[in-house]
């Protein structure tokens, strides 16, 4: 231990003690900010989760803001370690992983030209998303996630009864909620435990969510204010509840087991599970993404869901079931373009479902010559969802010229969709911008 005593002592000696000290506390503060870990930003969850292809370039650009100046670099050059840290100062942490706080802003914009007439765009709407991500790590297994989320756009069209009529009326409409509340331990690559609202592990649209995807918009989307067709989940893809997940090979092999609605003492739980193999890159971390912009990689995957009495019918309630099955393949061409190509398959049962089955099917290409400050990407994708009572396939037909300034974080979306449901077409420009930071 380090004593300081205190007495008197000629003029010259004050002065260099004083010296000594200034010295020392430059450089000391230069080695504590170089060798303490940047923050994390927080992962992500379609919409709000950040998959770890971007992860590491974030924690790359981080770590290049906090790097210290080249003075002080300099500077430390010049003064002994012994005296830039003393014996009793605390040892740095031993764990790039430990970061106690990390923070990220999302923000989506679209806007909507629609009418019912398939003629007419008649309907002009605004729809905004902001998202407040916050987490980081208190012990090497130990982590936490908080990311909270903001909301304003249209309101939707009440008949005299104040029967939703599906249409939007000229009132705007807002919330704000807790998107994400996450403990996670993490024992090792192969066993984590995570609790609290997350997304949940269903399929790889709802592990990308808007966010990291090619389409601007998240599949299922059949009928305005309607949840969206596809697995069980909840608000913005999340539930309270906790999985247990874990991958091996970097990420080559993935598993999930999660129980949701554990939070609801009138609800049965709801099971949901997935496993995910990359055949030719891995896909690290909890979270999977549905464009890597640049990734040769061929993914499959499979998942289900089971919640007794899930299914509700007037005359009671049946057992709800869900199985899937999704694969996605993209690969850098020798120009440098990026092909993608990817689908997905869904089949429900449960007496109270209104849909046998649903499933979509998209191909883009990533141009590789740069226009202005970005890349097109021109996507097709189609949707198709066959009903229970025999009647009309449902469609989606979408056509979209993506504009990628900086992949996830920066870019726009020109996008004409043609809807075709229970017999009822409409139309719809959406014109979108995304960023993250």
């Amino acid at each position: 231990m380090t004593h300081i005593g205190f007495g008197l002592k000629p003029k010259w000696q004050w002065a260099a003690l004083v010296m000594g000290i200034c010295t020392m506390g430059v450089p000391a503060l230069t080695e504590a900010d170089e060798t303490a870990p940047p923050p994390v930003p927080a992962s992500a969850p379609a919409p709000s989760t950040v998959p770890p292809a971007t992860e590491a370039k974030q924690v790359a650009e981080v770590a290049d803001e906090a790097a210290p100046p080249a003075a002080a670099v300099e500077q430390k050059a010049t003064v002994p370690v012994a005296e830039a840290k003393p014996a009793d100062a605390p040892a740095p942490p031993d764990d790039a992983l430990t970061r106690p706080l990390s923070a990220s802003a999302w923000g989506r914009i679209s806007n909507v030209f629609q009418g019912s007439d398939p003629e007419q765009l008649n309907d002009v709407s605004q729809n905004v998303e902001v998202d407040l991500l916050l987490g980081g790590r208190i012990h090497k297994h130990v982590g936490w996630q908080a990311n909270f989320v903001a909301t304003y756009g249209p309101k939707q069209e009440l008949d005299a009864m104040g029967v939703p009529t599906g249409k939007v009326s000229g009132d705007i409409t807002g919330s704000a909620s807790i998107l994400d509340l996450i403990g996670q331990i993490e024992f090792a690559p192969e066993v984590n435990v995570w609790v609290g609202r997350m997304l949940v592990p269903s399929d790889r649209s709802n592990f990308s969510g808007a966010w990291f995807m090619a389409p601007w918009n998240y599949p299922g989307f059949y009928q305005a204010f309607s949840p969206p067709v596809g697995p069980r989940q909840g608000p913005f893809g999340r539930n309270d509840g906790a999985t247990i997940w874990g991958q091996t090979g970097g990420g080559m092999f993935k598993y999930y087991a999660g129980a949701f609605d554990l939070f609801d003492p009138s609800q049965s739980p709801l099971f949901s599970g997935r496993i995910n193999v990359a055949l030719l890159a891995p896909e690290p971390g909890y979270y999977h993404s549905s464009s890597y912009y640049g990734k040769d990689i061929l993914a499959i995957g499979v998942g289900g869901q089971y919640k007794k009495n899930g299914s509700l019918t007037p005359m009671g309630a049946d057992a709800y079931a869900e199985a899937n099955a999704d694969v996605l393949y993209e690969k850098v061409l020798p120009g440098k373009g990026v092909l993608d190509v990817e689908g997905a398959f869904y089949l429900f049962s449960g007496d109270g479902e209104a849909l046998d089955n649903h499933f979509y099917a998209l191909a883009s290409y990533l141009i590789p010559q740069e226009l202005g400050i970005g890349k097109i990407q021109p996507l097709v994708r189609f949707q198709g969802a066959s009903p229970k009572d025999g009647s009309s396939m449902w469609q989606i037909l979408e056509v979209q010229a993506g504009y990628i300034i900086a992949p996830y974080a920066a870019r726009l979306a020109l996008l004409y969709q043609r809807n075709d449901v229970a017999g009822a077409t409409s139309n719809a420009v959406i014109v979108g911008v995304q960023l993250q930071k």
